[in-house]
């Protein structure tokens, strides 16, 4: 770990986010520009590694700030993670990190999709790159999303109450967004 923290590959700022019963993503901040990856598994199960929502297969980019959607998950699952990082694996004090998916929720009439979306400038005027943004609303859970070599993201979603059990079907008075790459915030 304590080399880790010398390179610049020591994942900070770990969040679990988008939880639903098929889904999760996974966000961390790097101080070095880094490749990274999620180990995934079931109990007992073969492992499962998922690349930053960036990359593609055969393409594998260095960032700082990294978010990770695990799909093709089971609802009511607990699962386990490492994160990868560079060369290096982290997990939480020698035990993987651990995570239960939601339960299935029959759709609603009710239930409200989230629709946000913008472009980030910076202020030299240069695209918002490479930056994590997080959307949280009162008793709802937390949403994320990065934005795209031009600055640019969106978030459409399906808000779930803190505890996961129910849409979020409240009118939202007030979103908070976070924007971050480990070094500068804007809220």
């Amino acid at each position: 770990r304590e080399a880790g923290r010398r390179k610049g590959t020591f994942p900070r700022e770990i969040k679990i986010t988008n939880v639903s019963s098929s889904s999760l993503g996974v966000c961390w901040i790097t101080a070095a520009s880094i490749a990274g990856s999620i180990e995934l598994w079931e109990e007992g199960k073969p492992e499962l590694t998922a690349l930053d929502d960036k990359d593609k297969p055969g393409i594998i980019g260095f960032y700082k700030a990294h978010h990770v959607t695990l799909g093709g998950l089971k609802p009511s699952t607990q699962y386990f993670f490492k994160i990868n990082s560079g060369r290096n694996s982290y997990d939480s004090n020698d035990n993987p990190y651990r995570i239960t998916t939601a339960e299935e929720i029959a759709p609603s009439a009710s239930k409200k999709n989230l629709k946000i979306g913008g472009t980030v400038i910076n202020e030299d005027g240069s695209p918002g790159k490479d930056l994590l943004i997080y959307a949280t609303i009162e008793s709802a859970q937390n949403i994320s999303t990065i934005t795209s070599l031009r600055g640019e993201w969106s978030l459409l979603q399906n808000f779930r109450t803190t505890d996961l059990k129910n849409y979020y079907d409240n009118d939202a008075q007030i979103i908070n967004l976070l924007l971050t790459n480990g070094e500068k915030n804007s809220n």
